[in-house]
């Protein structure tokens, strides 16, 4: 499979789900299936302004993470680090939990 920015949603919704219901192993399992995607990602298909937009977010997951602050790394994932990935594919996407939109 071809990783793309959207092929790490998977693994970001993941990894939030898990951290949310303090399952910090699971979650860091599937943060680091994260990380690997994203990577492989950039190193495809790379665009300079998703990686430049990414950065000071990615630097604060790393800071959250580093602290333990899991609720914060999932918040990072949901509400910051999706919504660029989806930006730049042009899909929809909402945070698990929130409401539908309306019609």
């Amino acid at each position: 499979m071809i990783a793309t920015p959207l092929t790490a949603i998977g693994p970001l919704q993941g990894a939030a789900q898990a951290f949310r219901l303090g399952m910090d192993a699971t979650g860091c399992e599937a943060l680091h299936a994260f990380i690997q995607t994203l990577t492989r990602a950039l190193q495809t298909a790379p665009s300079e302004a998703m990686a430049i937009t990414l950065q000071p977010w990615l630097e604060a997951l790393g800071n959250a993470y580093r602290r333990g602050d899991y609720l914060g790394v999932a918040d990072l994932l949901e509400y910051r680090i999706a919504p660029i990935l989806i930006h730049h594919t042009g899909s929809s996407y909402r945070p698990l939990g929130s409401p539908a939109p309306l019609a």
